[in-house]
């Protein structure tokens, strides 16, 4: 095993109100720990247009991270959603830079609204409210503290979650009101909420491209660290 510590660029959030000249990247530390402890070295990736091909080739594996605010319908579904909350540059910025990874065959982890955008990146749609596509189906906008896992997810036991996590099952957290639908070749569907939500997708053509619905970097269940520590070993080489 190579003890290399792989370089892991990590998607960062902007302020949503504020100008371009006062605009501050955000990642909350736990994304950076957790890639610390699993061993790489993380990176807060800018938005940038001119340079990007420069800046992907830094990194031995992309993390996107999710964020309070919605993937533009008009992306997957050619439609205007006039209450979806949008961050089109970063958006923008975040779908160019996962093209790049997935062409390259460089290990991706999507968390959260990053899942979401490798499903609609690969083909995917996504149901726009769960309490009004779903009214029947669990509270996904837990209350409680992300620490703190709020529903069971099955996992698919011939999956790379599986192989990472070695559990059936993980109790996790639950913070969106969106979920994958509709989800095609090559992403597989390889971990349910007890609803039918999709907690998580892999893809059947690449190396190692994972998506969780939850938030693993709050390591609420002790499998949540599984997750990383594979990542940063596939990013590793």
């Amino acid at each position: 095993m190579s003890l290399r510590r792989p370089v892991i660029g990590i998607t960062p959030d902007r302020d949503f109100e504020a100008t371009d000249i006062e605009a501050l990247y955000q990642v909350r530390r736990n994304y950076c720990d957790a890639v610390i402890r699993a061993g790489g070295i993380p990176i807060i990736l800018p938005y940038m247009e001119l340079g990007m091909v420069e800046l992907f080739d830094l990194l031995d594996g992309l993390i996107v991270t999710g964020g309070m605010f919605d993937i533009d319908p008009v992306i997957y579904d050619g439609l205007e959603m006039p209450s979806a909350t949008l961050k089109r540059d970063r958006t923008s910025f975040e779908i160019a830079i996962l093209k790049l990874a997935l062409e390259k065959n460089l290990p991706v982890l999507g968390i959260c609204g990053g899942m979401q955008l490798i499903g609609v990146t690969l083909g995917a749609k996504v149901y726009q409210d769960l309490p009004t596509d779903n009214s029947d189906g669990l509270e996904h906008m837990q209350l409680e503290p992300c620490s703190k896992p709020h529903h069971p997810v099955e996992v698919e036991p011939d999956s790379l979650l599986f192989s990472a996590v070695q559990s059936p099952s993980m109790l996790v957290n639950s913070l969106h009101h969106q979920a994958l639908k509709d989800v095609i070749p090559p992403l597989r569907v390889v971990a349910r909420a007890q609803d039918g939500t999709v907690e998580a997708v892999e893809s059947l053509a690449h190396a190692f491209c994972l998506g969780t619905q939850w938030h693993p970097e709050y390591a609420g269940d002790e499998k949540e660290g599984e997750i990383f520590n594979a990542f940063v070993e596939a990013a590793r080489g």
